[in-house]
């Protein structure tokens, strides 16, 4: 573990939980009361976040619950894979024999939209189908509403389909020849990046349709996350954090900033909300905090027992909530000098 002695910003392990399996996904309540967890064994589980309290189940799918997504107001929709989506008392069954890959609240909470299959699907707030995509040119991977709800982007093989966030009806194709596997759209919502199958990484200028294309990573990327002010993206791909700069010409031609400290390929990249600090977790169970404002130097470092798959903050960026592979839903306190 790092040497974290008189550094003024340090993360503290506060209570630990234990579910039945792997945690695929985990989100916070909007006021930071419960922490909920999708899970390998189908449960999806309100886990109390001060530690007061048991774990409750809020659904359960047949088969493992793939996804989770909170809205602003405290609604949970969640995916399974048995291809249904599950909001409050509402289960929704999509497509034929596919899971659902993906749920996503719009920002606003007025909408979900649901990848399963080759098709995404726009559901009303109770779970309704309300509209359908035509057929993608292959399984939907990964799914991103534009900041202010308009339209929603989808990531296959062969590129990324903008879709109209009213009717699912196409909008605009960022074509690639490749396997899309996570995406993500700026806080500004002018440019995309997607991490790719074949180890590369992916950004798109949306309006201009401005590509540009980097690789030379460790392992296939799934890792995506912009800084609130859109200015940074930092991306995993391997035991080594890669964060490109946005600002003035962007980054290409330029030397991205590499932050190294795990033993193992990193599973999930955070920015702290409205803050330049960076969170990371990753197979060697540890969860690392980065100061990015300079050379990049851990901040500080907790160990977990078990591999950690996910991660999420808080809304109020003081707390951090892991999952991992045995199980363990920890949280995490970040604490000021």
């Amino acid at each position: 573990m790092p040497d974290v002695a008189g550094l003024q910003t340090r993360i503290e392990i506060t209570t630990t939980h234990e579910t039945e399996d792997w945690v695929n996904q985990v989100s916070w309540a909007p006021d930071g009361s419960e922490v909920y967890a999708a899970c390998a064994d189908g449960a999806v589980l309100a886990v109390p976040a001060r530690g007061d309290g048991g774990i409750r189940e809020v659904h359960r799918h047949e088969g493992a619950a793939t996804c989770l997504s909170i809205s602003p107001d405290g609604v949970i929709a969640s995916g399974g894979h048995d291809g249904t989506v599950r909001v409050d008392g509402r289960t929704t069954r999509l497509g034929e024999g596919d899971w659902i890959e993906r749920v996503t609240w719009r920002p606003d909470g007025g909408r979900i939209a649901a990848a399963c299959g080759r098709s995404v699907y726009l559901l009303g707030v109770d779970g309704t189908p309300e509209a359908e995509s035509s057929p993608l040119g292959a399984t939907v991977t990964c799914l991103a509403w534009h900041p202010k709800g308009v339209n929603v982007a989808a990531g296959s093989y062969g590129g990324v389909k903008v879709l109209r966030g009213r009717d699912g009806t196409l909008a605009t194709e960022l074509p690639w020849k490749g396997s899309v596997l996570e995406l993500t759209v700026s806080p500004d919502g002018r440019r995309l990046a997607h991490g790719n199958q074949d180890s590369t990484v992916h950004f798109w200028d949306i309006a201009k349709k401005r590509e540009l294309h980097m690789w030379g990573y460790e392992t296939k990327v799934r890792e995506l996350a912009w800084r609130h002010d859109g200015r940074f993206l930092a991306t995993g791909g391997g035991s080594s954090i890669t964060i490109w700069d946005f600002s003035g010409k962007g980054p290409e031609g330029s030397r991205p900033l590499e932050l190294d400290q795990h033993a193992a390929p990193v599973s999930w990249l955070g920015f702290r909300p409205a803050n330049r600090m960076l969170a990371s977790v990753a197979g060697d169970g540890m969860l690392v905090l980065w100061e990015t404002r300079a050379s990049g130097p851990v901040v500080s470092a907790v160990a977990f027992d078990e591999p950690l798959s996910v991660a999420s903050w808080s809304p109020d960026g003081k707390r951090i909530a892991v999952g991992g592979t045995g199980g363990t839903v920890g949280i995490c306190e970040v604490l000021e000098a």
